[in-house]
């Protein structure tokens, strides 16, 4: 090999070496994307239990209770329906918690818990109970 090749062959190798960790930069860069987007990045708006219930009141009666109904299961929002209580957490993993905690006629969707412990409710009065649990929820097509 002549003198003449020993720089152009560094070069190549510097070339080379900087195309790897330009490579490994942007696919941790794609993977930090992916990662953000599918934890965290696209959270949509997740509606208020207050403004889930706004406007129900000519069908049922509906009582904000957060004081009241919070006061023992750490709940962030609390109403109170003629169908049950209504309960909404800071968290799945709380309302998952307080929905085994509490038992009995206590249904949860995501951080929402419906509590009808206690009240004797018609197959009407339950079927709208649970399309406050799950509202935009159409049953029929999945």
């Amino acid at each position: 090999m002549s003198d003449d090749a020993v720089p152009h062959l560094l070069g190549r190798r510097r070339t080379t070496r900087a195309l790897f960790l330009g490579g490994g930069v942007g696919i941790l860069t794609v993977l930090a994307a992916v990662v953000w987007m599918l934890f965290d990045g696209f959270r949509f708006h997740h509606p208020t239990l207050g403004e889930t219930l706004s406007g129900l009141d000519s069908i049922i009666r509906v009582e904000e209770r957060t004081d009241q109904l919070c006061a023992e299961v750490d709940c962030v929002e609390g109403w109170r329906t003629d169908v049950g209580a209504l309960l909404r957490f800071a968290s799945d993993d709380m309302a998952e918690y307080w929905s085994i905690v509490i038992g009995g006629d206590v249904f949860r969707h995501g951080d929402v818990l419906l509590n009808m412990n206690g009240l004797d409710l018609t197959v009407r009065e339950r079927r709208l109970a649970v399309d406050l649990l799950f509202p935009g929820r159409d049953w029929e097509t999945g």
